[in-house]
């Protein structure tokens, strides 16, 4: 079963492994019922023993009597948390020696990280700036800053009733020089009553200017 981060999965590891300890199903059948392989099963049974292996399972006056769910069962723990997938080492890992001086002058001069990387490079630790802040980062010496957010009254969206309406309330008027913008705010403010001719072409030259029709 591959890696995963579900917060469930220690749930129901529990519930498979309880098929297999507490009614003695084979492992084969309880994986079946769980809907996962029987290698995984197996591996979860291992690892709930791990985990258990200061409770006493078995009574060793009375071997074949199975385990009483009263008195032993009570005290297992039943869920099987999921391992942690960070690397067990990295070559490129900041060494002890050098967390510790950092640790050291950052408790006795209590200073920022520019000034401790300037102590540790006058001594010869050879290590850079960002290494010094992502170590006071890492030790908790340091305080992320948590910007706050100002609050705004919403904006209203603007009504839109036919194609065009949203583009030009936006950027029609923004994105034209300033002599398009005036002679498009004059030919929308001309008079609805006018003649034939005017009135055919007004349109086209607005749509030629703003880019869009008029309202």
């Amino acid at each position: 079963m591959s890696y995963s981060n579900n917060p469930l999965l220690p749930k129901a590891r529990a519930e498979a492994v309880r098929l297999v300890v507490e009614q003695q199903l084979p492992v084969a059948v309880a994986a079946r019922k769980s809907g996962i392989n029987r290698t995984t099963l197996w591996r979860w049974k291992q690892r709930w023993l791990e985990v258990n292996e200061n409770v006493q399972l078995e009574n060793n006056n009375r071997p074949n009597r199975k385990p009483g769910s009263k008195f032993r069962l009570a005290a297992c723990t039943w869920r099987i948390p999921t391992a942690s997938s960070r690397p067990h080492g990295c070559k490129h890992a900041v060494s002890d020696a050098v967390v510790d001086r950092i640790r050291y002058y950052r408790q006795w001069y209590n200073r920022c990280a520019v000034i401790v990387h300037a102590y540790c490079l006058r001594e010869g630790t050879k290590v850079s700036l960002s290494t010094v802040r992502r170590v006071l980062r890492r030790l908790g010496f340091v305080a992320r800053k948590h910007y706050n957010k100002k609050w705004r009254p919403p904006v209203e969206r603007p009504k839109a009733n036919k194609p065009g309406d949203l583009w030009f309330q936006r950027s029609g008027f923004r994105s034209l020089p300033l002599a398009r913008r005036r002679l498009a705010c004059v030919l929308s403010r001309a008079p609805t009553v006018m003649p034939e001719w005017q009135s055919a072409t007004l349109p086209l030259l607005l749509r030629s200017v703003t880019g869009c029709w008029p309202t």
